[in-house]
């Protein structure tokens, strides 16, 4: 004869299986990319050919809807639409002409975040178009190829507090095509004079430094 259980363990089973089930509930939050703007001590930046290059991003760039799971242990994964990744633009003036460098995301971001230690990874594809005003510039096709980024905190800094810093040492970065960007008879082939001034192509030497925050911090 099958021996029912107490209604009260019944209820006490169910209590704990609603509880586990919250606290396994994922989390969105919003990534702030900081730049030197608003984080002149800690702003993002690239690195290229071994510093040959370097360019520091000025304003910050937002990570809309941004999903951490929880496994039960405290480790996760994390999702970002490729729509709700907007890097802000930044530009450079040069003989008086305006250049405009946009990072534009061409995937999904795909990672791990700890909730015990801090420790994050992140993988992305990106491209860069640069426009201009300058004379014969082509701001259609004047377009960096992808770029497959590997970042993580052991390279950075683990996340306390909501703020970390997610870096990739590995990552190689092509040039741009000879005749993309357009000419202009007292300058030449832009996209040359563009691979020259970034040092580009860059098979090995680069760094991707992204110092970030979210919003809200999840532990630790």
């Amino acid at each position: 004869m099958k021996r029912r259980k107490p209604f009260l363990s019944v209820l006490l089973g169910l209590g704990m299986c609603l509880v586990t089930s919250a606290a396994l509930a994922d989390d969105v939050v919003t990534l702030t990319i900081w730049g030197s703007t608003n984080h002149p001590d800690n702003p993002s930046s690239i690195s290229i050919n071994n510093g040959s290059f370097v360019k520091t991003l000025t304003d910050d760039s937002t990570f809309n809807n941004v999903t951490v799971t929880d496994d039960g242990s405290g480790a996760g994964t994390v999702t970002i639409a490729q729509s709700d990744i907007q890097f802000a633009p930044s530009s450079d003036t040069i003989s008086g002409f305006t250049f405009v460098e946009q990072l534009r995301a061409q995937s999904d971001l795909n990672g791990t975040y700890d909730r015990n230690t801090g420790s994050s990874t992140a993988t992305l594809s990106i491209d860069l178009k640069i426009t201009s005003n300058a004379p014969g510039f082509n701001n259609n096709t004047c377009i960096l190829p992808q770029i497959s980024v590997n970042a993580n905190t052991d390279n950075g800094v683990a996340y306390s507090g909501g703020v970390g810093t997610l870096v990739d040492n590995t990552f190689a970065v092509g040039q741009f095509s000879h005749g993309s960007c357009g000419s202009f008879i007292f300058i030449g082939d832009y996209a040359d004079r563009i691979n020259a001034q970034f040092q580009l192509p860059s098979p090995s030497g680069n760094v991707l430094w992204l110092a970030n925050a979210m919003n809200p911090s999840l532990p630790p």
